[in-house]
């Protein structure tokens, strides 16, 4: 299997709804990668899944995490992407106490950056919250950048026939017009349709 080319390790860096991630090590180019791991019992929709691996695939933006490669086995479908080490958004507010303006604007600035970029693209996020964002490094923040993470609930959409109706995200952090069942790409920036 392609998944031998990499040196799995034992610990996991964190631990997920559908699976969980470990550090990896290619045998080849000795660059450590995450590998999320998720066993295809826990999935309630592969074809959903199979979706957000090709529009993970498509992502390239330095805001976005990289998804590599993929790997499948009987069990398992593996997805190789960039380590990041700096851990979330909302772990950083919580350490911070709060931002200080140039900060929040800094941070803004890679968000937004990272958004427009997905809605040329026809992507939709559709939960977009402080959880959904890691930094890459634990360096501050004027220089560790920001990545959008966990495409699970992303779709494709066409500007012609934009509007959405399935309802989806994260209570406390899902738009209003989401809720409502009548929305679009600006979901992803909380502002109505």
């Amino acid at each position: 299997a392609l998944l031998d080319s990499y040196i799995m390790e034992k610990k996991n860096l964190g631990e997920g709804s559908y699976g969980s991630v470990c550090k990896a090590t290619s045998k080849v180019t000795q660059v450590v990668r995450a590998v999320k791991t998720i066993p295809k019992k826990k999935m309630p929709n592969i074809d959903r899944f199979r979706q957000e691996i090709a529009i993970m695939k498509m992502m390239d933006h330095p805001n976005i995490i990289k998804l590599y490669e993929t790997f499948e086995d009987l069990r398992n479908i593996y997805l190789i992407m960039e380590l990041c080490t700096g851990g979330e958004l909302f772990d950083r507010i919580i350490q911070e106490g709060h931002f200080t303006e140039p900060q929040a604007a800094l941070v803004m600035s890679q968000i937004l950056r990272a958004i427009y970029y997905m809605h040329s693209q026809n992507v939709m996020h559709r939960d977009l919250k402080p959880e959904n964002f890691l930094f890459h490094t634990t360096e501050s923040l004027s220089t560790s950048l920001l990545k959008i993470i966990d495409f699970g609930l992303s779709c494709f959409f066409t500007p012609e026939t934009e509007t959405k109706t399935t309802k989806a995200g994260t209570p406390y952090y899902v738009a209003p017009q989401v809720l409502e069942g009548k929305y679009d790409r600006a979901c992803d920036i909380g502002r109505a349709v």
